[in-house]
């Protein structure tokens, strides 16, 4: 403003220094508004940067907790894992044990069978001997009748046998 007054007072000569002034101050105040609006800015920037550095920190610590996340996933994962190869190890166990117990079935049916067919030609043996005992009584003159219990000191019937040896018939054991 003094430069103002000043330029006044030279009169004429002044003017254009008159006019220098008045832009001087114009840019003044430019310069004024634009320092304070940079002083803006830059409070806002802080401003954001310091929200951005908490946002920041946030992510950060998100970030660690997902990575923490994962790595329990990671351990739960390798226990299912382990849990699901014992349980494989159990069921194959249990497989084997079962075809052994199959197998030791199906033997003990076969040997039952067996047992059952032999049971059978011993009884049709029985039966064979049975009619043979018969015939041979009938050849030695003794009653049809199964004997009784006979005591021990009673002779060997193929004794009697050999008493008969005179006789012209012929045995046959079919």
């Amino acid at each position: 403003m003094n430069a103002a007054v000043e330029a006044a007072r030279a009169g004429e000569a002044g003017a254009g220094f008159a006019v220098v002034a008045d832009e001087v101050r114009s840019l003044a105040q430019r310069s004024a508004e634009a320092a304070q609006e940079t002083t803006q800015k830059i409070e806002d920037s802080i401003n954001k940067s310091q929200a951005g550095v908490a946002i920041s920190s946030k992510v950060a610590q998100r970030l660690e907790e997902i990575a923490n996340n994962a790595k329990e996933m990671d351990t739960l994962v390798g226990s299912i894992n382990e849990a699901s190869q014992e349980q494989s190890q159990g069921i194959q166990q249990v497989t084997s044990s079962v075809s052994e117990i199959d197998r030791s079935i199906q033997a003990n049916a076969s040997q039952s069978a067996d047992r059952a067919k032999d049971s059978e030609d011993l009884n049709s043996q029985v039966s064979s001997l049975k009619e043979t005992v018969r015939v041979f009584q009938e050849l030695v003159g003794t009653t049809s009748s199964p004997p009784e219990k006979a005591p021990i000191s009673e002779p060997n019937p193929f004794d009697s046998f050999e008493r008969n040896e005179n006789r012209s018939e012929t045995i046959s054991f079919n």
